[in-house]
């Protein structure tokens, strides 16, 4: 796979009479080459899958900047090995009851050029294990779950870049080459009887990923760049109820984020939690039109580094089948009350973000399958899915 991408910026700045220029350009190009072998194997109600993966990633960016006449320009290149080997095994002791245990590791080898020359401070090599297991059980109307897993998280290229893009005379913003994958680990319980459903996720939130703001004094600017944060726990609680009621189909969820993450120079604590509950409606209306209507509300409280501000929104969706066609109408946020308003504090550097309007639309899609009746569908994963280095 190879990509490619152009990004040019020209801005002229009026402050009090002192006029600014200043011009930026980025091109960026990338490469992909990945390749993946699985094994599945049976024996009984136990059923084993061990495989390996390979890719080589690639990302050249050359970028430029003109200040007031003042020009320079440079270039980043970063290049990426990554092997990951697996085993996972799944047991069915009885008809309900499955567990499922499993270990990934991940040999990460990656290097970074400034210009040209290796930057050994910012090349690395890595291994991350993955374990991973789930028990699940169902007897009648009762399903319960525990699982535990740990995921990867990988920078994007723009992140691990050393260009800068200017915003305004007092903020510019850049990457980190020395951003590490983020490894989230999570236990997960769920419950569900009959149409109601509890699900409580712990989170142990290890080198996540997050942008924040630096002050230079030196230059009086403000610089947002992206790190790996101090390591902290975050719980998601989820309780929601659905019924049928002839041709309505209510369903009620309320949810609960809390996080203790401390973090910065001063250091402040985002601990503030964040609720939310939201009222979800599908009528089944005549003609074989299916009509839902949600409307939802949050809380202020941290997500992370931002402070998010109460907000609410509503939206209805239609929806229409004829035969290979498709029809569907989205409404979104039909009484204007979404708003998109948030504060990042870090490093005693406060920005505050309000958007309000840029969520209203209307939407009409119209789709057609051709065979959709005799169509075979892929049931692997796709090479590369997990290697990339990358995440979107």
């Amino acid at each position: 796979m190879y990509g490619e991408s152009r990004n040019n910026q020209n801005t002229t700045e009026d402050s009090k009479g002192i006029y600014s220029i200043v011009n930026t350009s980025n091109r960026a190009s990338y490469h992909l080459i990945a390749t993946k072998a699985n094994l599945n194997m049976a024996f009984g109600k136990l059923s084993i899958d061990v495989g390996g993966e390979y890719s080589y990633t690639s990302d050249r960016t050359d970028f430029g900047s003109i200040i007031d006449g003042t020009g320079s320009q440079a270039n980043d290149f970063i290049k990426q090995n990554l092997a990951a080997g697996y085993i996972n095994a799944t047991y069915r002791p009885l008809n309900n009851l499955t567990l499922t245990a499993g270990m990934r590791a991940e040999a990460t080898d990656f290097t970074y050029y400034k210009n040209g020359e290796r930057i050994d401070g910012q090349s690395k090599s890595y291994t991350d294990w993955l374990p991973r297991f789930t028990i699940s059980y169902a007897v009648k109307d009762l399903r319960i779950g525990l699982s535990y897993n740990t995921n990867v998280y990988r920078p994007s290229y723009s992140m691990l870049n050393n260009n800068s893009t200017y915003v305004s005379h007092t903020s510019w913003e850049t990457g980190n080459p020395l951003l590490s994958s983020s490894t989230p680990h999570n236990i997960n319980l769920s419950m569900a009887w009959k149409q109601t459903m509890l699900n409580v996720t712990y989170i142990r939130m290890k080198r996540h990923i997050e942008y924040v703001y630096m002050h230079m004094p030196d230059y009086n600017l403000n610089i947002r760049k992206p790190i790996n944060l101090p390591d902290f726990n975050k719980l998601n609680i989820v309780l929601s109820h659905s019924m049928d009621i002839g041709f309505w189909h209510p369903m009620i969820q309320g949810q609960l984020a809390i996080c203790d993450l401390k973090y910065g120079s001063p250091e402040e604590s985002y601990n503030k939690p964040i609720g939310s509950i939201s009222l979800q409606n599908r009528f089944d209306l005549p003609w074989g039109i299916y009509a839902y209507l949600t409307g939802w509300w949050s809380s202020k409280g941290n997500n992370n580094t931002y402070y998010m501000y109460d907000n609410a929104s509503v939206y209805v969706y239609l929806l229409k089948s004829i035969g290979n066609w498709s029809f569907s109408l989205l409404a979104n946020d039909i009484f204007g009350t979404q708003k998109q308003k948030h504060l990042t504090r870090t490093n005693g550097v406060n920005v505050t973000e309000y958007r309000k309007g840029a969520s209203q639309l209307i939407q009409l899609s119209v789709t057609y399958s051709f065979n959709s009746k005799n169509k075979k569908k892929y049931k692997g994963k796709g090479t590369g899915s997990s290697c990339l280095l990358y995440t979107s």
